[in-house]
C-alpha cells in the first residue's frame, strides 16, 4: 500500500460519468492545492454522450469548491488542502471550456498545466469504452453524474453487476479505491454491486453512517449510499495493469535514444522532453526532415467510411489528439477538401452529392466533416472544381522543417542532436540499449530506445524487410498565378497544398522506382491528375491567360527523361486530350518540389509500439499459435514508429504520444484495439496464425 502523503510520478483516476466535468475541476483543484501532489494528474472520463459545453458560473464554482473534501479523499487518508476559492474553480472550469471537444466517438485527450493535468474524454457505449481503455487506474468513481448515473440504476442483477465490476478490475491498480454512489431508492442495486465487487476482489472499507457493513442496508431508507472498497484480490491475476509495462518504475533514469530526425523522431523527443525525459537523437543527414519528411509542404490525410473503419477510426484519433495540442510554428489549419469521383473504364463520371449521403448518416458535426457539393467545394478552393467533396475543416497543413525544427527548440537542453551520425548497430545488455555506430563505438547508452528512421528500421530492430514496401513520391512546385488562388488543401486523383511565395504544391506520384533523382514524367503526372479535377471553364481561363504565342508553339528541344511539349493547336489537330495539352504547357513552369521514399506496411497501417522479439517467438511458436491471447515477446525498452507511408503529420504526433504513455506507465491517448491494430507484433501473430492453418 502507498505510504500516505507519499510523492508518485503520476496518479490516475477513472470517472463513470462525466457530466458537464465538475468531479474533474474538483480533482484538479485539490491536485493543485495539494503539496504532497504527484507530478502529474491523468483523468479519465467515460459517458455515453458529449454534453455541450459547460458555461462556468461563480455559483457553480462556488459548489464545485465546496465540495472539494470528498469520502474517497478520506479513504486515501491524505491531507486535505484548504479549498481554493471560487475563482480559481471559476477559472479552471473556463479552461476546460475553451478546449471542449466535439461531439464525436471515441478518446478525446485535453491538457492543462502545461501537461502535468490530463483530461482523457472517452465517448461511447460505457461497458465498451472501458473494455477498450488501456490505463491502469488508482482511483475508480462510479455513479456520479449522467447517464453512467442512471446504469448503475439498472444493476438489478448479480450478472449485469459482475460484468461491470469485472471491467473495472481489470483496469485498477492494486490497492486501487473504488467508489460507488446509488440514490435513496437503490439499495437494492447497491448489494448487488457490492457482491459483484467482492467477487472480482474488491474489499469494502469505511462504511458510511448511513449504512450497516454487515448487509450495507441503510439505516434510513431516504437516505442515498456511498460504498467503498479497495482492491486487494488474493490471487495474482493478469489484469491490464499488471501487463502494462510500467517502465518509469524499472528504469534507473529517465533517458532515451531517438534513431531518425525526421517527423517521427522530433516529435518523439517532443514527447519525451516535455515529460522531463533525456533524449539523444541521431540523424545520419545533415539536417532535420530528411528523407520522406524533406517536402516543402505535407497534410492531413483524413480517412472516413461508412463503415468507420480500423482506419477511419485511427486517423480520426490522430487527428483529434494532435488538435489538443498548442498551436506550433509551421502547423496551420486550412482545412481540406476530399474530392468524390467515380470512374467506369475509361470514362469518368461525376459524381453525384447523393453519393455522400452516409457522410449525413454518420450524424458527425460539421465541424469534423460534411457533405458539400462542387459548387460550395469550389467556393471554398478558390477555384473551379468538378466534383462534390467532403469537407475536413480541422485538417492542418505543415512545413516539417519548421515543425521538426519547432519540436526540438522545445525540448531545449534535454535533447542531444547528432546529425551526419549513422546507427550502425544497437544491443541491449544489462538493461540498457546501446547504439554503435560503423566503427563499432559506443554512440549513447540509454534504458529506452526507439526506432523512427522509417525503412531502415527494420534492420536495427531485427525485422525482415519484407515487412515493407518503399514507395517512391514526387511533388511538383508550381506558380499560383497560373491555377487560380487555392485556399486549402484538396485531395483527390493528386493533392494540392498552397505554399508560401504564391507557390503550390501539386502531387504526389506513386511510384515503385527507387531512384531520388526528379523525373519530368513524374511531374507532368501530377500536372494531369491535377488539372483533370479542374472545371472546364477553369482550364480555358488558365489556357486564355498565357500569351497565344507562347501556347501555340512547336515543342522545343527536350532532354530524353522529358516529355515532348507540344502547343494547344498541335495537340488539338494530332487529337490529343486538351487537358493534356494543358498539363505539359504548365510543365514549362513547374519545378519538381522534392523527392523521397514512403515506407508502408502491407495493411497500410503504421507500426507503433513494442519491437517483437523473432528469436523467442520462433522457440515459442507452437504456443503461441494455439493461444492467441498470450502476449507475442518483445525486446524490452526497444520501440519503433516507422511504416507512415503519406501520413506522416498524423501518424507523428500519434507515434509519440503512444510511446510515450506507455513508457511512462499514462493512460493511452487511444482504444486498446487500436493499439492492437498498429502494434508491430500484429504481423508476427498473422504468420503463426497461417503456419498452424497450413499444419492443419
Amino acid at each position: 500500500m502507498k505510504t500516505p502523503g507519499a510523492k508518485s510520478p503520476t496518479k490516475t483516476i477513472l470517472q463513470l460519468g462525466f457530466g458537464s466535468g465538475a468531479e474533474f475541476i474538483r480533482q484538479w483543484s485539490r491536485w493543485t492545492e495539494d503539496p504532497n501532489r504527484s507530478e502529474s494528474l491523468h483523468f479519465v472520463g467515460i459517458d455515453k454522450q458529449l454534453t455541450p459545453a459547460p458555461v462556468p458560473s461563480e455559483d457553480s464554482a462556488r459548489v464545485e469548491a465546496s465540495q472539494l473534501t470528498r469520502p474517497t479523499e478520506r479513504i486515501e487518508q491524505q491531507a486535505v488542502p484548504d479549498a481554493p476559492k471560487g475563482d480559481a474553480c471559476l477559472d479552471r472550469s473556463e479552461q476546460l471550456r475553451q478546449q471542449w471537444p466535439i461531439a464525436l466517438p471515441g478518446l478525446h485527450r485535453l491538457s492543462f498545466e502545461s501537461g502535468r493535468v490530463t483530461l482523457t474524454l472517452a465517448i461511447g457505449e460505457p461497458l465498451r469504452m472501458l473494455s477498450r481503455l488501456a490505463a491502469a487506474f488508482d482511483t475508480v468513481l462510479l455513479g456520479c453524474e449522467g447517464d453512467q448515473r442512471r446504469m448503475l440504476a439498472t444493476l438489478c442483477s448479480h450478472e449485469q453487476a459482475l460484468s461491470l465490476a469485472k471491467r473495472v478490475a481489470r483496469l485498477a491498480n492494486p490497492d486501487a479505491i473504488l467508489s460507488a454512489h446509488f440514490q435513496a431508492s437503490e439499495h437494492d442495486h447497491a448489494r448487488a454491486f457490492l457482491k459483484a465487487i467482492g467477487d472480482v476482489g474488491f474489499v469494502q472499507i469505511e462504511p458510511s453512517e448511513t449504512e450497516s457493513a454487515a448487509d450495507c442496508k441503510p439505516k434510513q431508507a431516504d437516505v442515498p449510499l456511498d460504498l467503498h472498497a479497495r482492491y486487494q484480490p488474493r490471487w495474482q491475476t493478469p489484469t491490464l495493469a499488471q501487463r502494462l509495462p510500467k517502465q518509469l518504475s524499472r528504469v534507473k533514469r529517465q533517458a532515451a535514444i531517438v534513431i531518425g530526425a525526421g517527423l517521427a523522431g522530433c516529435a518523439m523527443t517532443h514527447s519525451l522532453t516535455r515529460r522531463g525525459w533525456e533524449v539523444e537523437l541521431f540523424e545520419q543527414a545533415a539536417g532535420l526532415a530528411s528523407g520522406g519528411s524533406g517536402q516543402p509542404a505535407i497534410a492531413d490525410h483524413l480517412h472516413v467510411s461508412p463503415d468507420d473503419n480500423v482506419l477511419a477510426r485511427l486517423s480520426r484519433a490522430a487527428l483529434l489528439l494532435a488538435s489538443g495540442s498548442e498551436p506550433v510554428q509551421g502547423v496551420q489549419q486550412t482545412g481540406r477538401l476530399q474530392l468524390v469521383q467515380v470512374e467506369t473504364g475509361r470514362k469518368r463520371l461525376h459524381a453525384a452529392s447523393s453519393s455522400l449521403d452516409w457522410v449525413h448518416q454518420l450524424g458527425w458535426p460539421d465541424q469534423f466533416i460534411h457533405a458539400i457539393d462542387s459548387s460550395q467545394a469550389s467556393q471554398i478552393a478558390g477555384i473551379g472544381l468538378h466534383d462534390p467533396a467532403i469537407w475536413m475543416p480541422m485538417c492542418r497543413m505543415a512545413q516539417p522543417a519548421l515543425l521538426c525544427d519547432h519540436w526540438l527548440r522545445a525540448a531545449g537542453n534535454l535533447v542531444q542532436l547528432h546529425l551526419r551520425t549513422r546507427v550502425a548497430r544497437i544491443e541491449r545488455h544489462r538493461e540498457e540499449w546501446f547504439a554503435f555506430d560503423d566503427a563499432d563505438h559506443t554512440l549513447a547508452q540509454a534504458p529506452i530506445l526507439v526506432l523512427a528512421n522509417a525503412g531502415a528500421a527494420t534492420r536495427l530492430a531485427g525485422l525482415p524487410d519484407s515487412l515493407l514496401r518503399a514507395i517512391r513520391g514526387q511533388s511538383t512546385r508550381l506558380p499560383a498565378a497560373l491555377i487560380g488562388p487555392v485556399r486549402c488543401v484538396i485531395g483527390g486523383d493528386a493533392y494540392v497544398c498552397p505554399l508560401p511565395g504564391d507557390q503550390l504544391l501539386i502531387g504526389s506520384s506513386f511510384d515503385d522506382e527507387t531512384a531520388l533523382n526528379p523525373n519530368r514524367a513524374a511531374d507532368l503526372s501530377n500536372l494531369r491528375r491535377f488539372l483533370r479535377q479542374i472545371e472546364p471553364s477553369q482550364e480555358a481561363e488558365t489556357l486564355n491567360g498565357q500569351e497565344r504565342s507562347t501556347i501555340d508553339q512547336p515543342p522545343p528541344v527536350h532532354s530524353e527523361d522529358e516529355p515532348p511539349r507540344m502547343g494547344l493547336r498541335e495537340a488539338q489537330t494530332s487529337g490529343m486530350d486538351p487537358t493534356d495539352a494543358m498539363a505539359r504547357r504548365l510543365l514549362e513552369d513547374a519545378s519538381p518540389g522534392a523527392v523521397g521514399l514512403r515506407f508502408v506496411a502491407r495493411d497500410r497501417l503504421p507500426l507503433i509500439g513494442r519491437i517483437p522479439d523473432l528469436e523467442i517467438a520462433t522457440t515459442q511458436a507452437g504456443t503461441l499459435a494455439r493461444n492467441a491471447k498470450l502476449p507475442i515477446p518483445t525486446k524490452p525498452g526497444l520501440y519503433g514508429a516507422f511504416g507512415f507511408g503519406s501520413r506522416g503529420l498524423l501518424w507523428s504526433s500519434l507515434a509519440a504520444e503512444v510511446i510515450a504513455a506507455e513508457v511512462t506507465g499514462e493512460p493511452a491517448p487511444i482504444e486498446s484495439d487500436l493499439l492492437l491494430a498498429i502494434d508491430p507484433a500484429r504481423f508476427v501473430r498473422q504468420q503463426l496464425r497461417r503456419s498452424r492453418l497450413s499444419e492443419g
